[in-house]
């Protein structure tokens, strides 16, 4: 390397140095360099919709779901927290343990019989006064 060519370079590294100074200061100065503190329910579904992924509220939180794969959130800060990371993976949002139980059907209970429907051959129930009533067939 000629002197020409290492004074151009330790100029350029001087210049360097210099804007990574100023930046440094700027951050320093800056109240926040961290820009979004409180992620708003827009900006939230905006990177919900980018990843193809549903967001829904519930009750108790927010319910995050891909296809039949769900997670529950009780912020949205999670949420933003998980969706941010440029290089995120499936399994790391949606852990197998984590999958939501499926819920277990009561089993169906006898059906009343209606007001006017006979409860047994021979008498049938009064339901307002609670007595039993003789009544005839034939």
């Amino acid at each position: 390397m000629s002197q020409d060519e290492l004074r151009a370079l330790r100029e350029r590294v001087a210049e360097l140095e210099q804007q990574l100074k100023a930046a440094e200061n700027t951050i320093k100065r800056a109240k926040n360099p961290d820009p979004v503190e409180r992620p708003t329910l827009k900006r939230v579904l905006k990177l919900v919709r980018d990843a193809c992924m549903t967001l829904v509220r519930t009750a108790s939180g927010w319910v995050l779901s891909l296809g039949n794969k769900q997670r529950k959130f009780r912020r949205l800060f999670d949420i933003w927290e998980l969706l941010l990371v440029d290089d995120w993976l499936l399994s790391e949002i949606f852990p197998e343990s984590e999958q939501p139980r499926p819920r277990s059907r009561k089993a169906a209970q006898p059906r009343l019989p209606h007001r006017n429907e006979a409860i047994a051959p021979s008498y049938q129930v009064a339901w307002w006064q609670g007595r039993v009533y003789q009544k005839a067939y034939g």
